[in-house]
């Protein structure tokens, strides 16, 4: 988990909404946003993290019983980095499947429960997910410990232009102005890895959960049907790309090679979401096309590079 906003996606995800678990005993312990790096990837940009995270889809409407919709498999890969001030950025790609949940297996087509109709899935392929996360010894807003586990949570609401809205082919698919939606993330990580100072990652000793809520995705061609879609996922990191689900691995060798490595900056380009990936690939989409469309290997123009290659 991008357009139109005033910070980037990864700048909220670190600072943006309510952080701490009221509903816990817990005392106060003060995470900069140099402990986060740690956490969510490493203080040595060479190294690349690979997070991967599981989960389910409903879908909810008005006074009826939800429905699970999918299972999901997801994964992302980056780097953190500092420029030559010292400010803190984090990049990365990412994908993310829709399961289907009897075969355990991702879906080409999908028959839609409520119209009937058939299209093609559209799986996650976001390159890139970027942005600054900040100085060494900022603290973010709070954390906790609760039983010798530092948590930091962030809640994050969204309402921005929708980058569909106002082109008459898109109304089959998302007619509404604005985007609307929320995603809510929980970081938690062992308080005495995050105190040894002598390490660059403790994403070994992290996990964390991930919330969503969004409109119909696009590609469900729901119109303006009302209700929403949830998702619920865990996750954590992994040893690299062949530690994830094999469909995924032979995927990213053989037809998205681009993922199997984090930009080496900060990339001059907006971040993708699940509505500029259908937008940008309307034709293959009408065309049943298989998603993700193959993503060869290329080079971006950066903004912003690493304090190593100044």
């Amino acid at each position: 988990i991008h357009i139109q906003k005033t910070t980037t996606m990864a700048a909220r995800k670190a600072f943006a909404g309510i952080f701490g678990l009221s509903f816990f005993h817990h005392c106060v312990f003060g995470i900069t946003v140099k402990d986060f790096v740690k956490m969510r990837c490493s203080t040595n940009s060479s190294v690349e993290t690979v997070m991967s995270w599981e989960g389910s889809v409903y879908a909810f409407w008005d006074q009826s019983q939800q429905d699970q919709l999918f299972t999901l498999t997801g994964m992302n890969i980056a780097r953190c980095f500092q420029d030559e001030t010292g400010m803190w950025y984090f990049t990365s790609r990412e994908l993310m499947y829709y399961i289907d949940p009897l075969t355990g297996l991702p879906q080409s087509q999908w028959t839609n429960p409520y119209t009937n109709e058939t299209t093609a899935v559209m799986h996650v392929a976001n390159n890139p997910v970027q942005g600054p996360f900040g100085y060494s010894d900022d603290e973010m807003p709070s954390g906790t410990t609760i039983t010798g586990l530092v948590s930091l949570i962030s809640d994050i609401n969204l309402f921005y232009p929708n980058p569909l809205y106002g082109n008459d082919s898109y109304i089959p698919y998302a007619p509404y102005e604005m985007y609307e939606g929320g995603e809510y993330f929980k970081y938690f990580t062992s308080q005495n890895a995050l105190n040894d100072q002598n390490t660059d990652s403790v994403t070994s000793d992290t996990f964390f959960t991930w919330e969503r809520t969004s409109q119909w995705l696009p590609w469900m061609a729901m119109g303006d049907q009302q209700g929403y879609l949830l998702y619920s996922c865990t996750g954590g990191a992994v040893d690299g790309i062949n530690s994830l689900p094999s469909y995924m691995v032979t995927d990213i060798t053989e037809r998205l090679p681009l993922y199997e490595h984090a930009p080496d900056c900060l990339l001059d380009m907006a971040d993708e979401t699940s509505w500029t990936y259908f937008q940008h690939h309307f034709d293959a989409f009408l065309s049943n096309d298989e998603f993700p469309v193959p993503a060869p290997v290329e080079t971006f123009p950066c903004s912003v590079i690493p304090v190593e290659s100044v």
